[in-house]
């Protein structure tokens, strides 16, 4: 449906500004670049990996905030005396929110959604000494260098949002000590608004709703165990 829908357009009527990843895909089409299965496959790999692995580090960001009744008030606090007495908490006001976005960061260093990344060497070099021939794959472990103690301290397993205090590290890989969204030229084209959009939902959840685990269970009863698959699901 997608597909039909662009085709309906006349992309060379269309200014490249307003072309978007569909129109772009048509094109290669048109080309005999690609078939018209690869262009469904693509559109529903960004499917899968904008849906899944956003609603994955929601689950698990709620899921940290119950069980830390500190994390949930300090949190909740911020969120309403941001907003006030509004209908909704929008995009402007989450740009204020600086534990939210401590919080956030948190829970993708600790549980991030894609546990590790594989990656192909394209030309000869070395690497700690060792020779890596083109066609090598190599495997990024995002989930343990986000748990690095060199790095994170002896608190590294500890839901801690207070760390990003005085821990200059971002999503972007820049540094390596957390590569959440990998890094370089094949670095996750969502690394800006994946985490915008787990902010914006839990601030709404805070806001609204004062949460509680079920009755008769304590924080640290709560099940955090990890699947181990290319998505780390609850």
């Amino acid at each position: 449906m997608i597909v039909d829908d662009h085709n309906n357009d006349t992309i060379a009527e269309i200014s490249d500004a307003e072309k978007d990843f569909v129109h772009r895909l048509i094109e290669l089409y048109s080309d005999d670049h690609l078939t018209k299965e690869d262009v469904k496959a693509l559109i529903m790999n960004v499917f899968t990996g904008g849906t899944e692995t956003t609603a994955v580090a929601m689950e698990w960001a709620m899921s940290e905030i119950a069980r830390s009744p500190r994390v949930m008030q300090k949190l909740q606090d911020e969120v309403r005396r941001c907003t006030g007495r509004i209908r909704k908490v929008n995009e402007l006001d989450i740009t204020n929110m600086t534990y939210l976005k401590m919080v956030v960061k948190e829970a993708m260093r600790l549980h991030s959604p894609a546990p590790w990344f594989p990656h192909e060497c394209t030309s000869h070099c070395q690497v700690g000494g060792y020779d890596v021939f083109p066609g090598t794959t190599a495997v990024i472990n995002a989930w343990a260098i986000a748990k690095d103690p060199s790095t994170w301290g002896d608190n590294a397993d500890d839901f801690y949002p207070e760390r990003f205090e005085n821990v200059d590290v971002d999503y972007g890989g820049g540094s390596f000590e957390m590569v959440t969204f990998g890094g370089g030229r094949r670095s996750c084209p969502a690394m800006n608004t994946a985490p915008a959009t787990v902010e914006l939902v839990i601030a709404n959840l805070l806001y609204w709703f004062d949460w509680e685990l079920p009755d008769g269970l304590k924080n640290e009863d709560l099940d955090m165990e990890e699947e181990d698959s290319i998505i780390i699901d609850p």
